[in-house]
């Protein structure tokens, strides 16, 4: 993820189940992205689940850190995602934080 707009979508399938993985940024600062949210959406369209919430001043989530890893397992699906490498930057008048670039590993295991 480099900038504000970006979303990451993967299509999972397991046993006789599907469901959308999606990391997007929610919130940004001058054009780069402030909040990232991980969710998994069921097939079905009715049932999402945030997996994690990543923000950079650490007010409604977890601050960015290279390493942090989020586990999510929904039966036989599980997903191991880790946080491979960040850049945390300052900008403008305010000297406001924003994420220059995260990047994320995404392991999906399932039956």
């Amino acid at each position: 993820m480099g900038r504000s707009g970006d979303v990451y979508y993967r299509d999972i399938y397991y046993g006789n189940r599907a469901a959308l993985l999606a990391i997007e940024c929610v919130e940004s600062y001058d054009g780069r992205p402030t909040v990232i949210v991980g969710s998994l959406t069921r097939e079905d369209g009715w049932s999402s689940e945030t997996i994690f919430v990543i923000d950079v001043d650490g007010e409604r989530g977890d601050r960015p850190r290279e390493g942090r890893r989020y586990k999510l397992r929904d039966g036989p699906l599980k997903l191991d995602i880790k946080v491979t490498d960040v850049d945390v930057r300052r900008r403008g008048r305010h000297n406001e934080k924003s994420i220059g670039l995260i990047r994320f590993d995404v392991k999906v295991r399932g039956r």
